[in-house]
């Protein structure tokens, strides 16, 4: 298990499920980017108007992994979201 993709063992490359739910998750969001683009034409005729739908997903995925990997650097940040 552990926070790694692939595992060597026996000079062989295995996938753990860490990958497998990351090929999942990537997968869905590329369907789904895809499934948006009909929508999108059926609103307006702009050919360039799929674009900012489709790679919204991947950035907000960008940018989730971005924000887990500093959040333990962001030790006030419970003080800032804290009720008053």
């Amino acid at each position: 298990m552990g926070r790694t993709f692939l595992r060597t063992q026996r000079r062989k490359v295995y996938a753990t499920p860490l990958f497998l739910v990351l090929l999942v998750v990537e997968i869905t969001d590329i369907t789904l980017a895809i499934d948006s683009i009909p929508a999108i034409f059926g609103i307006t005729q702009i050919p360039s108007s799929f674009i900012p739908p489709t790679f919204s997903r991947f950035w907000l995925r960008a940018m989730y992994f971005l924000l887990a990997g500093v959040l333990s650097r962001l030790r006030y940040l419970t003080v800032g979201c804290r009720p008053f």
